[in-house]
């Protein structure tokens, strides 16, 4: 058993829990609080060894089979990487069928994300690929004509002769490739976005290139949605999203055709971050969240508000056509305990051979309160010659019509007339079919209007009155109340010396960061301000000991003795 990432609090606890494995290592932190305790019988030795025997027993386990397995292993598992990249990357645009490019045909490449392109999370999850690739990487082994232009830079918000001189490259080039994206400083675990926002020197550097060249075509490389403000502004848009570590080459397959695009937003993208339904009142309670939205996240939201967005819950575009036909069910009508099969024609009209996804969806009535307009119920990718054509099955159980009974907390068959709905997402068409559903009468519960009709944002009061539950105002710990699991911004409230030595401690911690005020800088600051002090102990390489943080929480709690002398 192996403890989340920095979430061990208590070395002895965890381990006579049956906790095996820290994860990551805090350096024997707590080794000395779990020798004490095994001395003093508090800490039971058949644990300590139960924990040890688990983890060699693993390790045995995962041991190579042979000589070269692991070098074999992670050929394959990179080549299965650049595989699903290439399955799921999105086409979002192509006006003027400017992608594919021609292999031969010379770009300007312009981004810093082109050179050191992001291809997995910040955080925990971290880890180090034996071989990567970047997008220039990518070109490199193409052996594709390229000239390349850094045009921002992610350390600095602002730099106008980088761009400056990307514009001015970009006025004799035939066709212009713009990398952009969020870099970690952006976003990673152990903080929360403040906005949907690209950096803006990367905004505004679109702007720029739109009105000195037509041919413009970006790759968008971050790990969630964000505003794209310019995408009028541009012919071809691909969303890599975080592409694993053959990222470059991944990019390069698609970008000239010898992969067809094939994959399918798995959320929405606003056009504003206002759009979103809980944009009002997320993040305004550090210690609570309220989720007042309900079930109305997404395109669950957009659709009942009538809502219009850049690009839709399931798009993707081809560079193939694809077309619809001849919807058929297998029965009319469903019963609990059963499934009907939706069954429908998959042709490829277009002249490439491409991969296509068949989205099923079954759709309430538009004054259902608490219900989205449609709900993703099934879904199948399937790849095409040109010209062939295929019937693809995808089978609908009771539960797929069921809905939500909260007195008896349960999801039920109702008496209802619903309506399944296919569509696929490089088209907008749709093909619909009734279905008479014969449950049970479910009972009715008085809501408020924004859960009937939700238009606008919901308020903290129309949650207490559809949950029952009422949000509690944040608390903020006094002196006495303070732990270990506290912040050091927290700890600071009321002592200007926690606040002094917390600075000297973020001074040291995001030492080596040229430029005090740029980005990377303000994400170390809010990581070291906003993270438990105990996480930060476990994570800092030694230069913040457990000692110190019960001297900090003592200090905190006006035990100034304590956090003098004690330990």
């Amino acid at each position: 058993m192996v403890t989340d990432w920095g979430a061990l609090n208590d070395k002895v606890a965890s381990l006579n829990a049956g906790g095996d494995l820290e994860m990551p290592s805090s350096a024997n932190m707590f080794d000395p609080e779990a020798l004490k305790a095994l001395n003093a019988g508090k800490l039971k030795a058949a644990a300590l060894r139960r924990a040890a025997g688990n983890v060699i027993q693993t390790a045995e386990k995962k041991r190579p089979a042979f000589a070269g397995e692991r070098e074999a292993l992670l050929a394959e598992d990179g080549h299965l990487a650049q595989k699903i990249e290439e399955n799921a990357a999105v086409l979002l645009k192509n006006d003027d069928h400017i992608l594919p490019i021609q292999p031969d045909q010379k770009l300007l490449v312009i981004g810093q994300m082109a050179a050191a392109t992001r291809y997995q999370g910040a955080g925990s999850s971290h880890i180090n690929p034996p071989e990567k690739s970047t997008i220039l990487d990518g070109f490199k082994k193409a052996k594709m004509p390229y000239d390349y232009q850094p045009g921002y830079a992610f350390s600095r918000e602002n730099d106008d002769q980088l761009a400056a001189d990307a514009v001015a490259a970009a006025k004799d080039a035939q066709t212009v490739l713009v990398v952009v994206g969020l870099p970690e400083s952006a976003e990673s675990e152990g903080f929360d976005r403040p906005n949907m926002k690209l950096p803006a020197n990367q905004n505004q550097l679109i702007d720029r290139l739109a009105a000195v060249t037509p041919n413009l075509i970006v790759l968008l490389v971050a790990g969630a949605a964000v505003e794209l403000p310019w995408r009028s502004q541009v012919k071809g848009l691909i969303n890599l999203y975080l592409g694993g570590q053959f990222v470059g080459d991944a990019a390069v397959n698609l970008l000239t055709g010898k992969t067809n695009p094939s994959g399918k937003l798995a959320e929405s993208y606003p056009i504003s971050y206002q759009d979103v339904a809980s944009a009002d009142l997320y993040d305004h309670n550090p210690r609570s969240a309220a989720y007042a939205e309900s079930v109305y996240v997404g395109y669950r939201y957009y659709d009942k508000a009538n809502q219009p967005v850049a690009f839709p819950f399931g798009f993707g575009l081809s560079y193939t056509t694809f077309q619809l036909s001849d919807l058929r069910l297998d029965q009319s009508q469903i019963q609990a305990d059963q499934a009907l099969n939706a069954t429908v024609t998959v042709t490829n009209t277009g002249a490439r051979d491409g991969a296509e996804v068949v989205e099923v969806f079954v759709e309430n009535s538009a004054d259902s309160p608490l219900k989205p307009l449609k709900e993703l119920k099934g879904f199948q990718k399937v790849f095409l010659k040109a010209g062939q054509t295929t019937s693809v099955t995808i089978p609908l159980p009771a539960h797929a019509f069921s809905d939500w009974n909260d007195q008896q907390q349960a999801w039920q068959l109702p008496v209802a007339h619903k309506t399944v709905l296919v569509k696929i997402g490089s088209d907008q068409s749709q093909l619909t079919a009734p279905v008479d559903v014969r449950g049970q009468s479910l009972p009715k519960k008085e809501l408020p209007d924004w859960y009937v009709n939700p238009v606008g944002k919901p308020t903290l009061a129309d949650f207490t009155t559809m949950s029952g539950l009422t949000v509690q105002p944040a608390i903020t710990a006094q002196p006495g109340q303070y732990t270990r699991l506290n912040t050091p911004r927290e700890l600071g409230t009321h002592s200007a010396l926690i606040r002094k030595i917390t600075s000297i401690l973020k001074n040291s911690m995001t030492k080596g960061i040229a430029d005090p005020e740029s980005s990377e800088a303000k994400f170390m600051e809010t990581i070291v301000m906003d993270t438990p002090l105990i996480r930060l102990a476990q994570q800092s390489g030694g230069k913040l000991s457990l000692t110190l943080v019960n001297k900090l929480v003592a200090i905190a709690n006006r035990h100034y003795f304590k956090g003098i002398f004690g330990r």
